[in-house]
């Protein structure tokens, strides 16, 4: 087979895994069903965590972790090709003895047992999604304000145990309510990505401008750009439930 086929055949392999004619068989389309799926895992929680119901709770983890490992498995097709685009880049000699797709089975095989000899914590502790899952839950749950804990507590049982045992997990103070700018009720809430820290949108854009700012919580020493801000319904949500709350005490 030429450098020309070759080029040819890997440049075809990618178009099955790229938005083309067919959209429904590219890695894109699907990795957006998933991450919608994801989405509405994440809103339901916050329904079953009203009815008190933890065995659906159980399955809506099971659920969202199943889905984790199909978007994973949608990135490691991707990047075993594009191990493959490499390799026929350096040396078109190796495939003299295998044909493409066998190399480019054997690739993506061996990246997958990678992937699934990972503990849970590997596969789900630092991802976005499932930090976004396990926070809204907690938030949920804890509405005395409780921080959220590092995502190694939801994987080692003896971390919980020992938190419940020792009543360490974290503080449980009243979560803030009140903007550090402004003073009063946080309506519309943006979090910092850097430090966690939140503050009414307009008061911290305002403060932001063009050049950023550094966070105005009294202590942090974080610098900001409004790149750093993000919008979190979940927090949004939870502080106006406090509020509610405070109201009616």
């Amino acid at each position: 087979m030429s450098d020309v086929q070759l080029r040819t055949s890997v440049s075809k392999i990618r178009q099955v895994l790229a938005p083309g004619l067919d959209e429904s068989a590219s890695i894109e389309y699907h990795s957006k069903n998933i991450e919608e799926s994801i989405k509405q895992i994440i809103r339901t929680s916050i329904l079953v965590v009203e009815l008190n119901d933890n065995e659906s709770l159980d399955t809506l983890d099971s659920s969202i972790k199943e889905l984790l490992d199909a978007k994973q498995r949608l990135l490691l097709l991707k990047n075993a090709i594009d191990d493959l685009d490499s390799d026929v880049k350096r040396n078109l000699n190796f495939l003299e003895t295998s044909s493409m797709l066998d190399v480019y089975t054997q690739k993506f095989k061996g990246l997958l047992q990678d992937y699934e000899n990972k503990s849970d914590f590997e596969k789900y502790g630092n991802e976005d999604e499932y930090i976004e899952f396990r926070r809204t839950i907690w938030h949920e749950q804890n509405l005395d304000g409780k921080a959220f804990p590092p995502m190694r507590f939801f994987f080692e049982p003896n971390i919980q145990q020992d938190a419940e045992d020792d009543d360490i997990v974290m503080s449980s103070s009243t979560i803030e309510t009140r903007c550090p700018l402004t003073l009063q009720p946080i309506v519309h809430p943006v979090i910092s990505k850097k430090c966690n820290h939140y503050y009414e949108k307009d008061a911290i854009y305002s403060l932001a401008g063009t050049s950023g700012c550094r966070c105005p919580v009294v202590g942090c020493n974080s610098q900001l750009r409004k790149s750093d801000l993000k919008e979190d319904p979940v927090l949004e949500r939870r502080l106006r439930r406090v509020q509610e709350l405070t109201r009616g005490d």
